[in-house]
């Protein structure tokens, strides 16, 4: 799940193996994705589902680390969690023409 530590990279699941993966290894960041295993055994609960994605996603904010959003398509989930993001103190900010979420716009 790479290793350029404090960036973790957010996107879409367009197709597999969505897109924010391939950004997230080129750029050697962290994402979140279940494995099939933990996916069948959540089922179809979404609730559960964004219940263990927000707490990956509360770890990085702990750790400080920068959001790199990956699309421009900002629906569904990915709109959950940067919305969840923005709640915690962080702002978005353009750096070399890339999004990213910032704790405090630094």
């Amino acid at each position: 799940m790479g290793s350029n530590k404090g960036l973790t990279v957010l996107g879409k699941w367009v197709r597999a193996p969505g897109e924010y993966i391939r950004v997230a290894d080129e750029a050697r960041g962290t994402y979140f994705s279940l494995s099939d295993e933990v996916r069948q055994a959540l089922g179809s609960d979404a609730g559960l589902e964004w219940a263990v994605n927000r707490e990956f996603l509360n770890q990085a904010i702990t750790r400080g680390d920068r959001f790199l959003l990956s699309s421009s398509d900002r629906t569904g989930t990915y709109l959950k969690e940067i919305t969840h993001i923005l709640k915690q103190g962080y702002q978005e900010v353009e750096i070399d023409s890339m999004i990213y979420l910032v704790k405090g716009g630094s």
